[in-house]
C-alpha cells in the first residue's frame, strides 16, 4: 500500500484546520490580554489624576488654614 497525500484530501484540509484554529486562538488570548492591560491602564491613569485633585485641594485647605 502506498499511501501518498495528495493536496485536496482530507489529511490536509484537516491539518490545515487544525492549524488554522489554533492560530485563531492564539490571536484571540493575545487580543484579550491587550484589552485588559488597556482597561488596566485607564483605571490607573484615572486614579493618578484623583490623587493630584486630592493633593491640590490639601494644599488649598493648608494655606486657608495658615492664612
Amino acid at each position: 500500500m502506498n499511501m501518498k497525500i495528495e493536496p485536496g484530501t482530507s489529511r490536509t484540509r484537516g491539518f490545515a484546520l487544525v492549524v488554522t484554529l489554533s492560530l485563531m486562538i492564539l490571536l484571540t488570548v493575545i487580543a484579550v490580554g491587550l484589552l485588559s492591560l488597556s482597561s488596566i491602564s485607564v483605571r490607573s491613569v484615572g486614579q493618578g489624576n484623583a490623587m493630584s485633585v486630592a493633593r491640590a485641594n490639601a494644599r488649598m485647605a493648608l494655606l486657608l488654614a495658615i492664612g
